[in-house]
């Protein structure tokens, strides 16, 4: 890990927590084994507030890009349960992708997937510009 531990806002970290909490009892062991690594890696992380927050983190929100030793690409965000839409490349937090990188930052390289057949992924970019689309959007949807 870059910063030697995963990294998080103290919003992110509390809700982090919270997801956490009611995923304690989840019965799909690979979903389970990789929560309980996540968890923790709760215990020895940097939480830090947002101004002080390095740019190259995953935190919730954040649209990821990741490589594989095979060539290819994949561009998605981690977002809050409620917001999980698989089709539209939004992952949970809690989801196995989510909990792998949330935390992380761009040249990091983790492992996804089950034991057996686990492969390497590396961070390429992360990017927060959608935060502030994000606002932008609601504003402009408040009703006149």
């Amino acid at each position: 890990m870059k910063y030697g531990s995963l990294v998080f806002v103290k919003n992110d970290f509390k809700e982090v927590k919270k997801c956490l909490e009611r995923n304690k009892y989840i019965e799909d062991y690979s979903h389970k084994d990789v929560l309980e690594v996540f968890q923790g890696n709760l215990a020895t992380a940097l939480v830090v507030e947002a101004d002080d927050m390095p740019q190259d983190v995953v935190r919730l929100n954040s649209m990821v890009t990741v490589s594989s030793i095979f060539g290819w690409e994949k561009i998605f965000q981690v977002v809050r349960p409620k917001d999980a839409c698989t089709e539209n490349e939004r992952f949970s937090l809690c989801s196995k992708i989510g909990a792998s990188v949330l935390g992380l930052s761009e040249d990091d390289v983790f492992q996804y997937g089950s034991p057996a057949d686990s492969i390497s992924l590396k961070i390429v970019k992360v990017d927060h510009y959608h935060d502030e689309l994000k606002g932008a959007m609601e504003i402009e949807n408040l009703p006149v």
